[in-house]
Order: structure tokens, then sequence, then C-alpha cells
């Protein structure tokens, strides 16, 4: 599943027409099959990203960031240097009100609930997919912390 919604992502990597069997051409070099994720460290496995190579001809060059900050910093240093961005809508926002995404055309994304479309960050779905969604767990030993007294 997780290869079949990277793959939504990285549609307009290919250079076959919208209505073909979805076969490329061999006449590209090797940087034009190429395409640059822009991610947390550790979000893809190794086996995965081979995998997607192997089925599509894409290669992928994988450049990681260690927080939101960084990633946004570089992103609107060199926007062009990167073709995918694993982020979250904080980021997303910001980068979009700085002008630097370029808006993307997903015809699968019809396939994807309501729920995680229209978002704030990007409410009318241009320049983002929704990847990942999941609740954060906050987790503390009761016997090691102290209940604080109402006050």
């Amino acid at each position: 599943m997780l290869l079949g919604s990277w793959s939504v992502l990285l549609a307009s990597c290919s250079d076959s027409d919208p209505g073909s069997t979805g076969q490329t051409s061999d006449s590209k070099t090797p940087k034009e099959r190429q395409i640059t994720l822009y991610t947390w460290d550790e979000y893809f496995s190794p086996e995965l990203i081979t995998q997607f190579t192997s089925e599509t001809g894409i290669n992928v060059d994988l450049k990681f960031y260690e927080d939101t900050e960084e990633m946004t910093a570089q992103v609107k240093v060199n926007p062009s240097e990167y073709d995918v961005i694993i982020a979250d809508g904080r980021a997303i926002e910001l980068l979009r009100k700085a002008r630097v995404l370029q808006s993307i055309d997903v015809p699968n994304l019809k396939h994807v609930s309501s729920t995680f479309k229209g978002r704030p960050f990007d409410p009318e779905n241009e320049y983002s997919v929704p990847y990942m969604w999941g609740t954060t767990l906050l987790a503390y030993r009761s016997d090691l912390i102290q209940p604080t007294s109402n006050s």
C-alpha cells in the first residue's frame, strides 16, 4: 500500500501520456529518469526504494532533513532541487505562501477520502497529496512523575 501511495506522488515523473499503458521511453538519460525525494530519515526502507526503481525504472535520490525549519529554509533557497517533499501541513502552508511549490495534478486523488482533502494548508489540493495520517501519543510513567496540585 505504501508503494502505491508513493507512486501516486511520483506519477508526474513519467513521460508517458495519461491514456497510454504507462510504459515510459527508454531514451531518457539517467538524470531524467531520477527524482529527488526530500524526507525525514528512515521514512522509506532501502527495500522499498529498490522495489520502486525496479518497477518504474526511476532512480530515487534520497535527501534527508533533521527538522521542518531546516527543510523549509532549504526549499525556499533552492526549490527546484527537490521533486517530492514529505512535509507536514504547517510546512506546506509556509512553502505555499512563499510561492516555491509547483502545483500538481493527481487524477487519482479522487480515490482519497474527503476527510483528508481540502485541508487548511492546501484548501484546493493544488500542492499536496495525503501521505500518512495518525495520532501522536504522549505517554509517561506515573511512578516517576508526580501529579501537580490544582491551583
